[in-house]
């Protein structure tokens, strides 16, 4: 099942944001204590990481949302914050509707490459992600990732680093327009991808080649994405696993979803703002 809970205006998400950290104080040492350090080598396989309340999101998430130039933005678009308050929040809503638990209850840990997981209950699969726009969640039996991005400009040096030689040629010889949105598809099925069994943007998500596929969802297909998710499957050229992916693109960002070896579940089930601030309430 994929959670998504739309902020709606950027009044309401500043809304969001002034209420949410008014909650920061009282659970600060346990929620957003900054998370340690990975050793270097790889004696640390990652298994005792700190718990979900140790810090924010899922595997390292690098937003693409500021400007190059904007070295501050970069820094605390990293920094755990309220953001990742409500992407927890819409966790713990999932997991309590959909299994009568609560987080604490699920033990999470950290794996290897920092993916969160459930070391009480390790059949159960989870992925997040936040944005300024929405933040999503998504729990399946099978390893799963989400990504949700708010819509961004196209840039170059952004575009060089996320895109493999063979989609860089290919968005090239699209449209303006076309190749922002193309971009940005591309960044969420990617961060999905790589998110799905826990590698993260370390792994270089240039390394995935989606080149053949492109371009991503368009003529009908495109219209369709307005209205409702829309399944898609590829295959990893590296592992030549047929991957299912659930994409949809808004006024305010796109989101897309992955899993591996099973169906795709296509259920979203949309949490209302104040729904979300309830649950945060109740952990």
């Amino acid at each position: 099942m994929i959670y998504i809970c739309e902020y709606g205006s950027p009044d309401r998400y500043r809304v969001l944001q002034e209420r949410t950290t008014a909650l920061l104080p009282q659970f600060k040492e346990d929620i957003y204590a900054e998370k340690p350090e990975r050793k270097a080598n790889n004696e640390d396989s990652g298994m005792e990481k700190p718990e979900w309340k140790a810090g924010g999101g899922d595997s390292g998430k690098e937003n693409p949302e500021p400007e190059s130039g904007d070295a501050d933005a970069r820094k605390n678009a990293r920094r755990p914050s309220a953001d990742h308050v409500l992407a927890w929040g819409l966790l713990a809503y999932g997991i309590r509707r959909e299994c009568g638990l609560s987080l604490d209850e699920l033990v999470v840990r950290r794996g290897e490459w920092g993916k969160p997981y459930s070391s009480a209950y390790p059949w159960l699969q989870f992925s997040l992600s936040h944005c300024r726009t929405a933040c999503a969640c998504m729990i399946d039996p099978v390893v799963c990732g989400i990504d949700v991005e708010r819509k961004f400009s196209y840039r170059e040096p952004l575009a060089k680093k996320v895109c493999h030689a063979d989609e860089w040629r290919v968005l090239q010889g699209l449209p303006e327009q076309e190749r922002e949105r193309q971009l940005r598809l591309l960044w969420s099925l990617k961060e999905a991808f790589v998110k799905r069994d826990g590698r993260g943007l370390g792994y270089g998500v240039d390394r995935a080649n989606f080149a053949g596929y492109l371009p991503l969802m368009s003529g009908e297909a495109a219209e369709g994405m307005k209205s409702e998710a829309v399944p898609f499957q590829v295959t990893d050229t590296e592992s030549q696993e047929p991957l299912d992916f659930l994409l949809r693109e808004t006024e305010t960002y796109t989101m897309a979803a992955c899993v591996g070896w099973a169906e795709m579940a296509d259920e979203i089930q949309y949490v209302g703002p104040e729904e979300l601030l309830e649950e945060i309430l109740l952990n």
